[in-house]
């Protein structure tokens, strides 16, 4: 009795030893998959970081080359702008513009003036677009732009819009009280306010070369 019931602890035992085994065999065959995953994860996070590196290189270049290239065309002592990536802050990538010049960094806005942030916050709209895959319908309106770039330096402005319009092969409409910009437009459409033949208040529109149309009072108004 004493026999028989110890053999069957031993079985037992034996039992539990090849269970053990056979899980220690599973837990390793996981160890080892786990281990070639995360060699792949590793390999994928290089390539990943590898093309977000090359990406940001070729945004950097494209939207610097623009800015700095219409900052160039307007101001006579122009800044260049700096486009800057970084992933320190709050784990994820951000991205800082700086307005340089001699060496020197400038904060947009704060410490430049007015006008060369305001040519290179167009320059970076048109370059944003441009960079678009698909891009949208070629056509960049602009409602008063370039307020705060000096008087004289507007039609140097429009002249350099006229440029990278063509260059990119974008239609700009733009509009504008300021008949400074006007002066490399490829048509100019002057709109005021007259009464036709029956007293009523109509919008009229000359086109440069003498045309003209006339447009009815909107309803309600």
């Amino acid at each position: 009795m004493i026999t028989s019931d110890l053999r069957t602890g031993i079985d037992k035992l034996k039992g539990r030893r090849d269970w053990m085994a056979k899980t220690k065999e599973n837990l390793e065959g996981q160890v080892t998959l786990f281990e070639s995953h995360m060699v792949r994860i590793d390999e994928a996070k290089v390539l990943i970081r590898d093309v977000a590196k090359q990406t940001q290189d070729q945004l950097v270049y494209h939207i610097s080359e623009i800015a700095t290239l219409a900052l160039e065309a307007v101001f006579p002592n122009p800044y260049s702008l700096e486009v800057e990536f970084t992933d320190e802050r709050r784990g994820k990538t951000e991205c800082d513009i700086w307005l340089v010049k001699k060496g020197n960094r400038a904060i947009p806005l704060a410490s430049t003036g007015h006008g060369p942030a305001d040519i290179a916050s167009l320059a970076l709209l048109i370059s944003v677009w441009s960079l678009r895959k698909p891009r949208t319908r070629p056509i960049l309106i602009l409602d008063e732009p370039m307020k705060a770039v000096d008087l004289d330096l507007r039609p140097v402005a429009s002249a350099m819009l006229k440029e990278i319009s063509s260059r990119l092969g974008m239609q700009v409409l733009l509009v504008t009280h300021d008949p400074n910009l006007v002066g490399a437009a490829d048509r100019i459409f002057e709109v005021g306010q007259v009464e036709d033949e029956d007293g009523w208040d109509v919008s009229e529109i000359k086109v440069q070369g003498g045309t003209k149309a006339l447009l009815p009072k909107a309803e309600g108004d």
